[in-house]
């Protein structure tokens, strides 16, 4: 009983919701509902009447009641289409809604929730649940439609034909029945295909995009890459398989049952005719109703299996898949807002009944992770140090810590060098001190505040980082450039500015050259213009107090490279810069330098303190010069 009155109000939830969305069109479908079942029970009745008038005396005694029955006919045909019309751009807008709402939901999500394994298999049945809150209302709708015409077959059938009516009730019931049986497994069968295609998708992707058929074709892999596709597509059809013979089965079973039970009434009906106890237009009106109330009732019962399916993916989601992981706990900790927006959707929308769809805000502020209401927060100050005591992280799905006991202290306007192997945690430690992993309170603190006691927005808008896998945006350059700081994208003079400073020049359309492959006529950048591109994107955000470059010339040349180092050097003078990188030539220019090493801090010092120690890093320094003098 819990789980049917749970679905019982997320059917009231969703319907509300979508009401609320749009009252007028919600209004006229229900409207539409009403006159389409008592249409049905009026044909019943208006077709008895037009098979008895041809039989009747009288030359025209038909031509009243055909009349009738076309208006109304006509009539219903021109509203439902009206009504249909209605209804597609009603579910258009409320699916963007809820689409935006998704967005709004994965965007205050932890970085660390992100990037768990789980998180895109979570997100792909996240998508496949959101799409069911409008097929819930529509189901919702079509089942009051569904009773309210079994109701008017049943009444007219109990009172003229009694027996043929219960068998119809009860026919339509046994049908419904075998429909709800299977409603568990259809959901964990969809379930199961809609976090499976994330498999065969991504190397269908693979093997048809851009970005991976440089080393596709020459490592020669694409027979591999498509073996791997059809295994994966196979588990997928293998379980599709299943659900569709899930359906065929109980879909043939009633149809069966129905077939059976028309044919006993019918060779019924048509003894009774022969014996002149029913007249021809009783025979047309008993199978209709038969049919009627039948499919009708069984209607009933497949809909409110229907809703019960829906229920379980709204009020699943990503939770199906257990609970373990990192991205299924972040999910969680969401499922709460989820249903507070089936209860009471977006509270902007029943102010603007007449725009149903909110636009996008695009006001230059950073989405960060908010963890308490921003009343209680401190605003943000690095006036004099950003400290970190003590400071040990470990990812979800790892058991050894990315960062062991780390304690460091960056003073306002250091520029500090972040050396290490690859996995050292370099760049788990600038994520910690950007916010963008929540750690134990207390552990990273800016100005003696805690990280966490501080305003994420206000933290982010002086905060700005270039990082080795920056974004490359299908987009223009001039959005490529601004998204640095979106207030800016329609200052021209100061993007181009921002362009000529970074000696970015592969755009010959200006700054609405289309790069990347959405557009036809796009411009394909290379490795270093794309991260010209990424430096101009830093230098838009002028009023920041941390920056954090990690490889931040990677992909330049020698000459270029020192260039841009040294006009970063000259711009950050009054701010922190926080450099990680592997080459010690860049590493030496920097007020100190920080070696890492499984998570620790190995060496901390100047560039002449840690050659004096003879440790890592004189190994490390010894080691390029020794390459490139070679």
């Amino acid at each position: 009983m819990k789980t049917v009155a749970a679905a019982a109000r997320s059917a009231s939830r969703a319907f509300l919701a979508v009401y609320r969305f749009d009252r007028a069109t919600v209004l006229l479908a229900t409207a539409m509902l009403v006159y389409g079942a008592w249409q049905s029970y009026a044909n019943l009745i208006m077709s008895k009447w037009v098979l008895d008038a041809i039989f009747a005396p009288g030359r025209a005694a038909f031509v009243l009641p055909i009349a009738a029955l076309t208006a109304m006919q006509l009539t219903g045909a021109f509203l439902g289409a009206w009504s249909a019309d209605r209804g597609y751009r009603l579910g258009v807008a409320f699916a963007n809604e809820r689409d935006l709402e998704l967005i709004d939901r994965t965007s205050s999500l932890p970085l660390l929730a992100k990037e768990h394994p789980s998180y895109a298999a979570d997100l792909s049945y996240e998508r496949l649940a959101n799409g069911k809150q409008y097929e819930l209302y529509g189901q919702t709708g079509q089942l009051f439609a569904r009773l309210l015409t079994a109701a008017l077959g049943c009444h007219y059938m109990l009172g003229a034909y009694a027996g043929i009516g219960l068998l119809a009730v009860a026919v339509g019931a046994a049908k419904g029945y075998l429909h709800l049986r299977t409603v568990r497994r259809r959901v964990s069968l969809s379930r199961e295909i809609q976090r499976r295609s994330v498999r065969h998708l991504y190397c269908f992707d693979l093997l048809t995009g851009a970005p991976a058929q440089k080393e596709i074709a020459l490592y020669g892999t694409a027979d591999y890459f498509k073996r791997k596709w059809l295994e994966y597509k196979r588990q997928v059809d293998a379980l599709q398989l299943r659900l569709e013979r899930l359906q065929t089965r109980s879909y043939a079973q009633g149809e069966w049952l129905a077939v059976a039970s028309f044919g006993i009434v019918a060779m019924l009906a048509a003894w009774l005719i022969r014996h002149r106890q029913l007249t021809a237009g009783d025979y047309v009106a008993i199978t209709m109703a038969l049919s009627l109330t039948a499919t009708n009732v069984s209607a009933i019962v497949q809909g409110c299996a229907k809703i019960w399916e829906h229920h379980a993916h709204l009020a699943g989601g990503a939770l199906l898949g257990g609970g373990a992981t990192a991205a299924a706990a972040a999910w969680a900790a969401t499922a709460g807002e989820r249903d507070a927006t089936l209860a009471q959707p977006q509270r902007e929308s029943a102010k603007r009944e007449k725009k149903p769809h909110r636009e996008p805000q695009m006001d230059g502020r950073t989405s960060p992770v908010r963890t308490r209401s921003s009343g209680n927060m401190h605003p943000f100050a690095y006036r004099d140090a950003l400290t970190i005591e003590r400071l040990t992280f470990t990812y979800p799905n790892r058991a050894a810590p990315a960062l062991s006991d780390v304690s460091l202290s960056f003073r306002k306007g250091e520029t500090v060098a972040i050396l290490g192997e690859n996995g050292s945690g370099k760049s788990t430690l600038v994520k910690a001190i950007l916010g963008l992993y929540e750690t134990e309170p207390g552990r990273i603190r800016y100005d003696g505040i805690p990280v966490e006691d501080i305003d994420p927005y206000l933290r982010a808008s002086r905060m700005h980082a270039l990082f080795q896998d920056f974004m490359r945006y299908q987009s223009t350059v001039r959005e490529n450039v601004a998204v640095g700081r979106i207030a800016s994208v329609g200052d021209d003079a100061a993007l181009t500015a921002l362009l000529e400073r970074a000696r970015f020049r592969a755009a010959p359309e200006g700054l609405d050259t289309a790069l990347g492959g959405l557009e036809d006529g796009a411009v394909n950048l290379s490795g270093g213009e794309w991260q010209r591109l990424a430096l101009a994107r830093l230098y838009v955000k002028e009023e920041v107090d941390l920056v954090v470059l990690d490889e931040p010339t990677s992909a330049l040349d020698p000459l270029s490279e020192m260039r841009v180092m040294q006009e970063i050097v000259d711009r950050y003078k009054a701010q922190t810069v926080l450099l990680i990188s592997h080459r010690i030539g860049i590493a030496r220019r920097a007020d100190r330098i920080v070696v890492m090493s499984e998570g620790r801090v190995a060496e901390c010092g100047s560039h002449d303190e840690l050659l004096a120690q003879q440790g890592l890093y004189s190994r490390m320094w010894t080691e390029q010069r020794a390459w490139y003098e070679t």
